[in-house]
């Protein structure tokens, strides 16, 4: 969304109706609109804690690497603060059409690693995928990489997605 200022009535509202949970991403460029509406529920006591509001962010195939993941979730904590809950990969690669399949298994080796790690310290309570297809939750699982905290995909009625649904259920 471009417009901060829906963003942030959006949020408000939500907050208001009784949601503790938002999702966003750096690609999104929504943090700053969703930490302001935040920041104003606690000022307007309608959440004690920034805390109380659970924020989940990812960091965009830019950003995958160990020092670019870091650089991305430090500046997603620093606006974002308390509210921080969980970050994902927001996507396993690059989208470009002249792709390299090697660096990109590089690339969420090394991001997932530097996730791993500011969990270790305490940055991010949770850590997660998202948009992996079934050939990628292999790789992961087949690396010995820890289980993620939470996965998101696409399910629904008319794509029910059976097989990454089961494939997340044995690897958890």
């Amino acid at each position: 969304c471009d417009d901060d200022a829906a963003v942030y009535d959006a949020v408000s509202k939500a907050i208001e109706l009784g949601y503790r949970h938002v999702d966003t991403a750096t690609h999104y460029d929504t943090e700053a609109a969703v930490a302001a509406a935040i920041g104003d529920a606690v000022a307007r006591g309608r959440v004690a804690h920034p805390r109380d509001v659970r924020v989940c962010t990812k960091v965009w195939f830019d950003d995958l690497g160990s020092e670019a993941t870091r650089r991305s979730v430090l500046a997603s904590k620093r606006t974002l603060g308390d509210s921080l809950e969980a970050v994902l990969v927001h996507f396993p690669g690059s989208i470009d059409a002249v792709q390299s399949p090697a660096a990109n298994r590089r690339l969420r080796a090394e991001t997932w690693a530097a996730l791993d790690a500011l969990k270790a310290e305490g940055i991010v309570r949770r850590v997660g995928l998202s948009n992996y297809v079934a050939r990628h939750v292999r790789e992961h699982a087949k690396a010995g990489r820890a289980v993620p905290d939470l996965v998101q995909f696409e399910s629904h009625v008319y794509n029910a997605n059976a097989e990454l649904v089961a494939l997340w259920r044995d690897v958890a």
